[in-house]
């Protein structure tokens, strides 16, 4: 599955891996899940790891502005609150590709918080500033919800 989410709502922390070629399909799918309340808090915390198969290299602006926007107005509508913090953990491979990512949804800082790019998930969890025991629960998935996000590209 491209898309891995796992979420830990005791400790507000929510993360999201990517794996494999991630198409815009898969940005359509997790972007829906942005206004779903019981699903997707604003308020949790997230680290977004992008695994070494992750390859960002099919999506382009449109995609990443279908993404964003979906964001946006799941924001209107819910009137919560956004991300205090947020770590992208991610190796060489795929900085450049999230480059064209990063630079698109810089402009709305405003409503992406803090977000730390770090290379591993260790990095990540101390950027949070969580417990560094954490990791190893996220691994072991101990005391997380987890989901796939599939989608007709990922088949």
């Amino acid at each position: 599955m491209p898309i891995r989410i796992m979420q830990d709502q005791e400790r507000g922390l929510r993360v999201i891996e990517f794996t494999g070629p991630i198409h815009r399909d898969d940005f359509e799918t997790l972007s829906r899940l942005y206004f779903d309340r019981d699903f997707y808090r604003f308020t949790d915390r997230e680290v977004v790891l992008f695994a070494p198969t992750a390859s960002l290299a099919a999506i382009d602006v449109e995609d990443i502005s279908l993404l964003a926007d979906n964001y946006i107005e799941a924001l209107r509508q819910r009137d919560d609150q956004v991300p205090v913090r947020a770590a992208w953990v991610m190796g060489d491979h795929v900085r450049a590709e999230a480059r064209l990512w990063w630079d698109f949804t810089r402009e709305h800082s405003r409503l992406n918080g803090e977000r730390a790019v770090v290379d591993t998930l260790e990095a990540g969890i101390a950027a949070l500033g969580l417990d560094p025991e954490l990791a190893h629960d996220l691994r072991t998935r101990r005391g997380f919800r987890t989901f796939e996000v599939t989608s007709p590209a990922a088949g």
